[in-house]
């Protein structure tokens, strides 16, 4: 038996599940559809749209699951209702591992605070805690039926199907994370044997997937796949960074960029580790290296995904902007038009704290700095600091010469722009395609059978969420 956990109202995610559900039926295996969508009305910051999507949209799945279970004697589905996590009859209340960690990450999703208030939270810490032990009653339940089942869930950072990991892995079934790499994997996905925020993991993969391939291969199509992400195909906020970088104002100095990550999605993704201790301590090291050096400027990129972080979490690093500036120091804020890769082109070295940057700096030939955890760190693509003598002493050697990365770097970041260009399992049984006329957009359709939301769904989630986060801002924690 091959028990797949959906836990999701994600068109893209849910796609990738079936898919592969599908193929393993086309196998000949047997095959359990566990439809837990309804606990996103508890986790979802969202409400109305989850209510609209179980109360209507949902239908057309059950519709669906019911349709392949008739088609195919080897498919089951069930579906945990919404009385199984309200119900305190229902639930038992063993220990599972980790929980309060769980719980503090899914509350950083939910607020996306890298920080937030837990004395102000304790309704959700309380709403997220129970929440957990109803998923984990009924994932054991399930999980009893079946002891020598395969066991799937999609990526498995949030807080239900990492309960559904927790217990597979204490139980010794197999188990199997189903991933994207990027946003433009739209057809494309990964099935990892072990936790995909692994960082060693994560670079082994990739490494191998590239192991025997020539290397003028790797550059060519590392080469075409940087040039993508330039243009805006692999991230859409590109489109909205059209200005230069005016570097007049530099005096001549050059320019050392650091590129800010989202510290929520660095907490939650296990790599807010590091020796600098945070970004704002990083940032402050690079300000008094380049206070000791006059020929130098730090220039910080704040990334423009910060708009839609809460609202304490941009009025803090608005405020450390205005607390750093200076001659020697310019903060670019997220709601720059200023490109970050015609920033990136004019750097002399480029600072990162785990961002995918790091490693197209290499592939654009820039020296390469890293303070932090990040996934491709044990690929030794980028060059790895944790002393401020480190910076300094490079900072030295660049400032009468242009420095470029070594062989080896560049070798390094082509294999991971080949692994993000070349790999994945293709959809086989889910197809994807355009539909429209004028404004298009891209669907998933199984038999015919449109997978995708609605256009209503798009736009209320779209509204709702301007409202939460440009209007009322609920969720930010007064104190």
């Amino acid at each position: 038996m091959h028990i797949f956990f959906d836990f999701t109202n994600d068109t893209t995610q849910r796609a990738f599940l079936l898919d592969h559900a599908l193929q393993l039926l086309k196998e000949g295996f047997e095959v359990l559809w566990v439809d837990g969508v309804t606990v996103n009305r508890i986790l979802s910051a969202q409400p109305f749209t989850e209510f609209l999507f179980s109360r209507t949209f949902r239908r057309k799945y059950v519709n669906l699951w019911n349709h392949i279970s008739h088609k195919n004697s080897n498919f089951r589905f069930i579906e945990l209702f919404s009385k199984d996590f309200h119900d305190d009859a229902r639930v038992n209340f063993e220990e599972i591992s980790n929980i309060e960690e769980l719980i503090k990450h899914q509350i950083i999703i939910f607020q996306k605070d890298s920080e937030p208030c837990m004395k102000h939270s304790q309704k959700l810490v309380k709403s997220f805690r129970f929440l957990s032990y109803a998923i984990d009653t009924a994932v054991r339940r399930t999980l009893s039926e079946f002891p020598k089942a395969s066991v799937y869930v999609f990526n498995g950072r949030f807080l239900p199907e990492a309960i559904v990991a927790t217990r597979a892995k204490e139980n010794g079934f197999k188990l199997s994370f189903i991933e994207t790499f990027a946003i433009d994997w739209r057809d494309r996905y990964w099935i990892f044997e072990r936790p995909v925020h692994s960082s060693e993991y994560r670079s082994e993969v990739m490494s191998r997937h590239s192991r025997d391939v020539d290397y003028q291969i790797l550059k060519d199509v590392g080469s075409n796949w940087m040039s993508n992400r330039k243009l805006g195909v692999s991230q859409n906020f590109t489109s909205k960074m059209s200005s230069r970088y005016n570097s007049e104002s530099n005096k001549g100095r050059k320019i050392i960029v650091f590129f800010h990550s989202s510290e929520d999605e660095l907490v939650t993704t296990n790599l807010s580790k590091s020796p600098w201790v945070s970004q704002f301590h990083a940032i402050r090291v690079l300000k008094e290296i380049v206070l000791r050096n006059n020929e130098w400027k730090l220039v910080v990129r704040v990334h423009p995904n910060l708009s839609t972080k809460s609202l304490r979490e941009i009025r803090k690093w608005s405020s450390y902007a205005d607390d750093i500036s200076m001659e020697s120091v310019e903060v670019i804020p997220y709601n720059s038009r200023v490109n970050s890769y015609d920033l990136l082109d004019q750097a002399s070295i480029v600072v990162t704290f785990g961002s995918t940057i790091g490693v197209e700096a290499v592939l654009a030939g820039k020296i390469s700095l890293l303070m932090s955890n990040a996934f491709h760190e044990p690929m030794r693509i980028c060059q790895t600091v944790r002393s401020e003598s480190d910076i300094e002493d490079l900072i030295k050697l660049c400032t009468n010469d242009c420095l470029s990365p070594s062989h080896e770097s560049q070798k390094n970041a082509y294999s991971y722009a080949y692994f993000m260009a070349t790999a994945g399992i293709s959809l086989r049984e889910v197809s994807r395609k355009s539909v429209g006329s004028g404004i298009t957009r891209s669907v998933y359709l199984f038999n015919g059978v449109n997978l995708s939301n609605t256009r209503l769904y798009s736009m209320s989630k779209r509204l709702e969420g301007f409202v939460r986060d440009k209007i009322i801002r609920p969720y930010t924690c007064a104190c």
